[in-house]
């Protein structure tokens, strides 16, 4: 339920700004030094991707 509302709220922000569903990165795509924990998180990026953009698509 909550990986749903992320792709809901993507979408939502997606939309009005133009921006494509493959644009969603995590931060550690941009600094390989963070000490985040979000290996979870950031193995399900591409679903998240595909999702929102059904989404935009189905809007």
């Amino acid at each position: 339920m909550q990986f749903s509302a992320l792709a809901d709220l993507c979408a939502h922000i997606c939309r009005p700004y133009n921006v494509a569903p493959a644009a969603i990165y995590g931060h550690r795509d941009f600094s390989s030094t963070t000490a985040c924990p979000g290996d979870k998180l950031y193995a399900m990026l591409p679903k998240l991707r595909q999702d929102v953009a059904r989404k935009l698509e189905s809007a």
